[in-house]
């Protein structure tokens, strides 16, 4: 993942330590057993940063903050009170700053007061792997889950989208625009406009593997597609652009785009593999 921080520093997360780019240099954070305070493990899968300015630590294996000079550890708790290790893959403030995140064997988790992270039973108790998650303009909260497709749930009731047996497990991101439009990425599917209940398949994406989608500050979809590079939509008029970037020291166009950031400058940041 890629990101930029309240104070305009970049972060990277990847499977071999974090990395804080501060527009001259990069300062690599790695795992040091001999740290009590230090990172918990070099495998970051993601990162947030909070209204406040806390650092939130999605790790293999740990759930950390980090206040900008030492890591700590979050205690995360099953359905049965028991404590268990989580292989964090995604994060997020909402709005009412609750503090949820989304996990690979134990759904969703939630944060308390006491800074200790438990699942989320009720209606979504039998979630097991949490993708993606994103809380809509009205409050609504989108997981992209392993085994059930797309979920919308508004605090009472679940609604689901792709889970049909060809659809489950296709979806791979979601993301709205400042409009209210909500899009879809999927796998071998391309990408889908939701309009009401009925998902609407964007033309030009066709069967395309997608990765990531980010909306810019142009009001544009960002497409971040596995092997066929960066695509832009226009949701205005349709117009779809592949491949806009060039670049000398890699072909973009075949290349495996998983993070999309762009800074308060305007520059456009890819993660790729």
């Amino acid at each position: 993942q890629v990101f930029q921080d309240h104070d305009g520093f970049i972060w990277v997360a990847t499977r071999n330590g974090l990395n804080r780019y501060d527009g001259y240099q990069f300062r690599i954070i790695k795992h040091d057993s001999r740290l009590k305070s230090g990172l918990a493990s070099n495998y970051v899968n993601c990162m947030m940063q909070t209204r406040k300015g806390l650092y939130y630590i999605g790790l293999y294996g740990a759930l950390q903050t980090y206040d900008g000079q030492r890591f700590r550890d979050i205690t995360s708790y099953d359905l049965n009170g028991r404590i268990h290790p989580p292989y964090v893959t995604c994060l997020l403030e909402r709005k009412n700053g609750d503090i949820l995140i989304g996990t690979s064997g134990l759904g969703l988790m939630k944060l308390t007061k006491n800074n200790e992270a438990h699942q989320i039973g009720g209606k979504l108790a039998n979630v097991m792997t949490v993708q993606r998650m994103m809380e809509d303009n009205r409050q609504r909260l989108w997981l992209v889950t392993e085994s059930y497709g797309l979920l919308c749930y508004d605090g009472k009731t679940v609604k689901g989208y792709f889970q049909s047996e060809q659809e489950i497990g296709m979806v791979r991101d979601i993301c709205q625009d400042h409009e209210g439009r909500i899009f879809v990425g999927t796998a071998n599917a391309g990408v889908f406009l939701l309009d009401g209940d009925t998902p609407r398949h964007i033309e030009g994406t066709g069967t395309k593997h997608v990765s990531t989608l980010y909306p810019n500050r142009r009001g544009h979809i960002m497409i971040g597609y596995d092997g066929l590079g960066l695509a832009i939509y226009n949701p205005q008029n349709g117009h779809l652009l592949d491949n806009p970037y060039y670049s000398r020291e890699v072909d973009l166009s075949t290349s495996k785009v998983y993070s999309i950031c762009e800074d308060v400058n305007g520059n456009v940041w890819l993660g790729l593999i």
